[in-house]
Order: structure tokens, then C-alpha cells, then sequence
């Protein structure tokens, strides 16, 4: 009974143990995967050779979800791994991904990216409100469409500007 009692310690000692050194290991292996991906992607976006372009994009979708499995929420390789589903034509898929990036931090390059690909899927309502938000926090966002919707968001972010300048002086709104 001693013996099976020692060797049921052993062996979870050395399952936690495996654990201990296995998860700081991919949280590593997973930083370097997304600068590498990022790059990668960044660097193909403009390609004309789609072979290599649809190659990198499969690779790095593969390698975005074996991260984001472990670590749900890792923003930033949520961002690689829309960004992959943009390239292989699977927008739904990179709509739901860039919803999981915002839950997990609400960044205005999220909501940019975001809005690109439901403008693509012809969800015009849902891109403006995504894109206004992004140029909320930087006008350079509206930069990434053209008009009519670029003309809308300046409007808005203006209106939004003067309703808070008359609210600073006191003149309500």
C-alpha cells in the first residue's frame, strides 16, 4: 500500500513538474511565433504571389490556434490568427476572432481591422460603429476607407468634439 502510495506522489510530482516547465516554454515559443507571423503577414500583404501568401497564412493560422488554445486570451496572436483568416478568405471566422481579440483587450487597431473585414462581408452598419470607434482613439483609422464612410466618421468624430467642447464650457448637450 506504501508503494503505490509513494509512486501515485511520483507520478503526479513529475505531471506537475512537466507542467511547470512546459507552459513558461510555449508562452516563450508563442511570443516568437507572433513577432515571426506578424512580420510574415505584414510582409505578404501586398504579394502577388498568392501561392506563397496562402502557404504562410495556413501556416500561421496553424500556429495562431495552437497559441490561442493555450493562452485565449493573448490579444495579440488573436490578431495574427484573424489576420490569417482574412488572407485564406475566411472572414466570418476572422469577424468572431477580432470579437474574442476585443473581450480580451479593446484596442483601436482591433476595431479597425475588424471593420475592414465586415465592410468586405458587406456589413456597412457594423463597420462604420467599428471604425468610428478606432478613429475615436487615433482619426488615422478613418484614413483606411474610402468615401462615403471616410466623410461619415469625420463628421461624427467632429460632431462628437463639439458636443464635448460645449459641454466643457457649460453649454450642455
Amino acid at each position: 500500500m506504501r508503494a503505490i502510495r509513494t509512486a501515485a506522489a511520483v507520478l503526479v510530482l513529475a505531471i506537475c513538474a512537466g507542467a511547470a516547465y512546459r507552459l513558461p516554454l510555449h508562452r516563450f515559443e508563442c511570443e516568437r511565433a507572433r513577432r515571426t507571423l506578424e512580420r510574415g503577414l505584414v510582409e505578404l500583404e501586398g504579394s502577388s504571389d498568392d501561392y506563397r501568401r496562402m502557404t504562410f497564412a495556413r501556416d500561421a493560422h496553424e500556429r495562431a490556434t495552437d497559441c490561442t488554445e493555450a493562452f485565449p486570451h493573448d490579444y495579440a496572436m488573436l490578431m495574427v490568427k484573424a489576420a490569417s483568416e482574412q488572407v485564406l478568405g475566411l472572414d466570418r471566422e476572422a469577424i468572431a476572432t477580432y470579437r474574442r481579440a476585443l473581450a480580451a483587450n479593446q484596442r483601436p487597431e482591433i476595431y479597425a481591422n475588424l471593420a475592414l473585414v465586415e465592410l468586405r462581408t458587406g456589413d456597412y452598419a457594423a463597420a462604420r460603429r467599428d471604425l468610428l470607434t478606432a478613429a475615436i482613439f487615433n482619426i488615422e483609422y478613418a484614413k483606411l476607407v474610402d468615401d462615403p464612410l471616410r466623410s461619415e466618421i469625420y463628421a461624427a468624430i467632429t460632431a462628437r468634439i463639439e458636443r464635448l467642447q460645449r459641454r466643457a464650457s457649460g453649454g450642455g448637450g
